[in-house]
């Protein structure tokens, strides 16, 4: 099949994203390689999915117009990584851990599930996926952050960094799937395309820039610095 230019850009673009991270990560030792090439997950993954869409893997038509599962498959375990990264870095526990990538997953599977459904529950599967979307940052911005609080220094400031791209990233990508249908009826498919590829980019590849960036965070987990004690008591006031 024949590529087109904005076809070859975009993985060119993805593909020295990923490089960049990688040299980043392979220069480190110990705890910030291995987080730092943790950070470099969705990079790769949603890289994966936007080669899938482009050569057509996983398009799913239904009217005049069309998604690829491809892309929202690459969702799947960047959101996973996020959440490991997150939590390894201010020490949440394997239940938030758990129950952090289990709503973004929610949010991601319940607005794929609903492609499938034609009928007025189709957007009962939209709100639902808004509203995992809602919860998963209220969890980033509410209880864990004051995890993040009791640790505080640089580990805290990566936390929060990492926590807003996702909540105004991610809260934009849920954004852009809504409303996707109608605004390709107003823009060519090429804009529509540059808007989603441009938009994957900044979050997904954004996520290993800034791990990179603050790689100081995790410089302390490498000294063996630990603050389990204010950590756990924190845990005991946590709802969840």
């Amino acid at each position: 099949m024949s590529l087109s230019p904005l076809d070859w850009a975009i993985i060119a673009a993805f593909s020295l994203g990923v490089a960049g991270l990688l040299g980043a990560s392979v220069r480190e030792t110990g705890e910030t390689r291995r987080l730092l090439l943790v950070a470099t997950v969705p990079s790769v993954a949603m890289g994966l999915g936007h080669l899938g869409f482009i050569i057509g893997v996983g398009e799913v038509t239904f009217g005049e117009h069309s998604r690829s599962l491809a892309r929202m498959s690459g969702m799947w375990p960047s959101a996973v990584a996020l959440s490991y990264l997150l939590k390894e870095l201010v020490d949440l526990s394997w239940r938030q851990f758990g129950l952090l990538s289990l709503a973004i997953l929610g949010s991601c599977w319940t607005f794929t599930a609903s492609w499938f459904i034609h009928t007025s529950a189709e957007w009962g599967l939209i709100g639902l996926s808004v509203l995992l979307y809602i919860f998963s940052s209220y969890l980033l911005l509410g209880p864990y952050t004051r995890v993040a609080d009791e640790i505080g220094g640089e580990r805290k400031l990566l936390y929060g960094k990492l926590s807003f791209l996702f909540v105004l990233g991610w809260g934009a990508l849920t954004l852009e799937a809504v409303v996707s249908p109608p605004v390709q009826e107003l823009v060519t498919p090429l804009i529509a395309h540059i808007i989603m590829a441009y938009m994957d980019f900044i979050v997904y590849v954004g996520i290993g820039v800034l791990a990179v960036v603050g790689r100081p965070a995790f410089d302390t987990l490498d000294s063996g610095e630990s603050s389990s004690a204010s950590t756990d008591s924190t845990r005991q006031e946590q709802p969840v």
